[in-house]
């Protein structure tokens, strides 16, 4: 495992590589910006921020980049990069599956800063006939769990969802964060302007969200398909 100043060098060149910026590296881990500055001159981060940090860059470098060998003690047993890298040849897209897991029924405590905990490769042009979506680099799985949008979804489904909707234009079914939590639910919105907030399972009663309320919810995102092989 590099360490010192080639373990900055290394952050500093998977960073360039994923084109972004060290102020969006702090926001995205919750740092502040000499931080991040502490790790690309100096590798100086922490061994609970490290495999984090490794887990980010899972699309762009590999586990050789960091010099991980199988046993590292830096290198968690379920590091991404210690799997063979998935790369995106041609005619195909690398979708991370995220740490994010969303409520169908009680909410799930939301995940700030998420991580890669796995990829799909899958064909562009799959993904064209069975989802609608913003962008391909919006997209990402999370898990959803409960039984509140069956037979829709099941617990323990993946999901896709689009994370470049932050608005409800269409009626659909959205990922929603209310005081920390996350909620997988169709939204309908309502003449007067409020949204209905509705569970597939009958047994679960709608919710209203008036339109004073409207500022306590957050669209995440909207799910395009189910990986349960019924496209929405």
């Amino acid at each position: 495992m590099l360490k010192g100043e080639k373990l900055g060098a290394a952050i500093e060149a998977a960073r360039i590589k994923k084109g972004i910026s060290k102020a969006e590296m702090a926001r995205h881990f919750g740092v502040k910006p000499p931080s991040v500055q502490g790790w690309v001159k100096y590798g100086r981060i922490s061994k609970d921020m490290l495999p984090r940090v490794i887990r980010y860059f899972a699309n762009e470098v590999g586990a050789d980049h960091w010099g991980i060998e199988p046993g590292d003690p830096y290198a968690p047993d379920n590091l991404v990069q210690l799997r063979p890298k998935l790369s995106a040849a041609e005619g195909m897209v690398v979708i991370d599956r995220l740490s994010v897991q969303a409520g169908m029924g009680a909410g799930k405590l939301a995940e700030h800063f998420p991580d890669v905990i796995d990829n799909l490769r899958v064909s562009k042009d799959w993904l064209r006939r069975n989802a609608t979506f913003t962008s391909m680099k919006n997209l990402g799985l999370v898990t959803g769990l409960g039984d509140s949008m069956e037979p829709t979804f099941s617990d323990g489904d993946a999901l896709l969802v689009d994370r470049g909707v932050r608005d409800v234009k269409v009626d659909a079914v959205y990922v929603l964060s209310l005081n920390d939590e996350l909620y997988i639910k169709r939204v309908q919105r309502r003449p007067d302007g409020a949204w209905l907030m509705i569970s597939d399972n009958p047994s679960y009663e709608p919710y209203v969200i008036e339109n004073g309320d409207r500022d306590h919810f957050q669209v995440e995102g909207r799910v395009v398909f189910a990986w349960n092989g019924r496209k929405l």
